[in-house]
């Protein structure tokens, strides 16, 4: 496994470690590729799935491997770095990547290490490199993410290049705002949604009844482009980060980054609690997730909603048939009788009632009516995986 040339934008705040975790690599068997106490590149691979090797993880920034942490039956619990202070900006190539075929975009999608940030539907995680999807959804819950014109050209040539590993459509999914890209070969833009990804599954290609499609961020499709012209992937994102007084600020992070740093740097008067998603900040973080865009920073004395009250600590709870929950989710799909199938496991209930359209940042907001919904869902949908294998 050759280093992709990352680029490190200016990261402000600093944070002092990254972390990739089980989070991000459920399952996942790592085969190292460095020790603890390696110096590492931005873009130097640190390990990949023992029985999938094209699904590579790379360090999102220079610095020197803390801790390896495996969990239970050698899975991946945790690979944490400790940022470098300073590091030099590394050469882009010199040529571009044709990514002119299903191939080429593969190869480009592994020495990047952007294989694990795509979530393949149904059931979620990482897909299988060598599958092919019948449709992609690139989700941009926050347009102006992209800085410059710059980088939507690299949008534009990243959904070019993920057109040749599906025969069908890639979806541009903009929560709002004027189309990033026009649309144009296989690339369509449906109008703005400020939807979850399992309302932009349901609505443009359910897997309910068969089928499967990947889900991407148009943050990691950019850097996909700039490989593919030739640049350098960037290691950071940008993040929008709503403060404790309801200010939103936007920042560039690394993947990974420690975010009780973050917080400590923005909000230094008082402690915090943490939560972050994609679309919508969900679930309880330090580190921050590779797909994850939007992060909350709340008062720790502040009541905290039953979603996160009850995520992560698995138990029963009670189930209260609240109003309005069913906005939430596709049209369609019933809030009330879906977390009482997810409630009870009742796996072949919870398919009928949409559940493979679905992933957990989809469901937190149901957590209100008492039950862990996110929790509850994985349970169901690794169930529905084992029997569909």
């Amino acid at each position: 496994m050759s280093a992709a040339p990352f680029q490190s934008r200016a990261v402000t705040p600093a944070a002092r470690a990254v972390a990739l975790t089980a989070t991000d690599f459920p399952d996942f068997r790592p085969s190292f590729a460095v020790a603890e106490g390696d110096r590492v590149a931005a873009g130097q691979p640190l390990f990949a799935d023992r029985h999938r090797p094209d699904l590579v993880a790379v360090a999102p920034v220079a610095g020197t491997v803390a801790r390896l942490a495996l969990g239970a039956r050698r899975r991946l619990a945790a690979v944490e770095i400790a940022v470098a202070a300073a590091e030099a900006e590394p050469e882009a190539p010199s040529a571009a990547h044709a990514c002119a075929d299903e191939g080429e975009v593969r190869a480009a999608l592994t020495v990047t290490g952007l294989w694990p940030h795509l979530r393949a539907m149904p059931y979620g995680g990482p897909p299988d490199p060598a599958a092919r999807p019948d449709a992609v959804l690139v989700l941009s819950p926050d347009p102006a993410a992209l800085a410059d014109s710059a980088e939507t050209r690299a949008l534009e040539r990243g959904l070019a290049a993920l057109g040749h590993i599906t025969d069908g459509p890639v979806y541009l999914c903009q929560a709002a705002g004027p189309p990033l890209v026009p649309a144009s070969g296989r690339v369509r833009v449906p109008p703005p949604q400020p939807w979850s990804a399992g309302q932009w599954l349901a609505h443009l290609r359910s897997v309910a009844d068969g089928g499967t499609a990947w889900v991407a961020e148009v943050q990691d499709v950019a850097a996909l482009g700039r490989w593919c012209e030739g640049g350098v992937a960037p290691g950071t994102r940008a993040v929008r980060i709503t403060l404790p007084d309801g200010t939103q600020r936007r920042h560039d992070l690394p993947l990974g980054a420690d975010l009780t740093d973050v917080a400590a740097a923005l909000w230094p008067q008082a402690q915090v609690s943490i939560t972050a998603g994609t679309m919508r900040p969900w679930r309880p973080a330090r580190w921050l997730g590779l797909s994850e865009r939007v992060v909350a920073l709340s008062p720790t004395e502040a009541p905290r909603s039953a979603a996160l009250h009850h995520w992560g600590h698995p138990g029963p709870a009670p189930l209260i048939p609240l109003g309005g929950l069913d906005r939430h989710l596709p049209p369609g799909v019933a809030a009330v009788p879906l977390l009482r199938a997810l409630s009870t496991g009742d796996a072949a209930a919870a398919d009928r009632l949409g559940a493979r359209d679905l992933i957990e940042e989809d469901v937190a907001p149901l957590s209100v009516a008492g039950p862990d919904a996110p929790t509850l869902l994985r349970r169901v949908l690794n169930d529905l995986r084992a029997a569909a294998a």
